[in-house]
């Protein structure tokens, strides 16, 4: 994933980051979107 809002948000909508980490359940990924959003 690049750290880009438009990378994150393609990835929560097609639930990749919870597949590839493998949970079980819905992941909270607010703060990374708070991060990638400081830094651009």
């Amino acid at each position: 994933m690049h750290p880009t809002r438009q990378c994150l948000d393609r990835a929560v909508r097609t639930k990749a980051l919870t597949r590839a980490l493998r949970a079980t359940g819905p992941l909270d990924l607010s703060a990374l979107g708070h991060t990638i959003d400081q830094a651009q």
